[in-house]
């Protein structure tokens, strides 16, 4: 037997409803945004932390593909 529970409607956009969900969505992507902006704007051929960082994750994500 499954039991489903519907997600909480947070707010209201016009009619459409915005659940918590899509807040959780949004805010994974302004996080991500915000990290890619910082990690490339001063990118250099011998990268500092964050630059590092990202270069590591994404080469971990890219890696499984190849």
């Amino acid at each position: 037997m499954e039991f489903h529970l519907p997600a909480a409607v947070t707010f209201y956009l016009g009619p459409i409803p915005v659940y918590s969900t899509i807040i959780a969505a949004w805010i994974a992507m302004a996080v991500l945004i915000v990290v890619s902006i910082l990690a490339t704007r001063n990118m250099q051929l011998v990268p500092g932390k964050l630059q590092n960082l990202v270069e590591f994750a994404v080469e971990g994500i890219l890696a499984p593909c190849e």
